[in-house]
């Protein structure tokens, strides 16, 4: 008779058509595609603040760099927005200081 209160009780700590293994698994790839998403997020957001940084030596008014820079540090990736519609801003990089070198013969 004790037996089968065991099964029982065991049987009902158990869920119904449910295995352990998946749903630990559908727990985990939420996390995982977060950390993911993240560590994507926050390279790209090194990437334009670097990029913000060399148009200072480019085209465009102090105004446009100092926004391209305050937006590469507080939105990241969404920086390249600004950078591919604004129309004066870092298009002609000039980056040796404006000097143009002839090619010697």
């Amino acid at each position: 008779m004790s037996s089968t209160r065991e099964e029982i009780v065991i049987q009902e700590e158990q869920p119904h058509g449910t295995t352990h293994g998946v749903e630990h698994q559908t727990e985990i790839k939420y996390p995982i595609a977060l950390l993911i998403f993240i560590t994507v997020w926050c390279i790209l957001g090194i990437v334009a603040f670097v990029y913000s940084l060399m148009c200072f030596g480019s085209s465009g008014t102090m105004v446009e760099k100092i926004i391209g820079l305050l937006l590469s540090l507080f939105f990241g990736p969404l920086y390249f927005i600004y950078y591919k519609f604004s129309n004066t801003y870092c298009k002609s990089n000039s980056f040796s200081g404006g000097k143009k070198y002839k090619k010697r013969n």
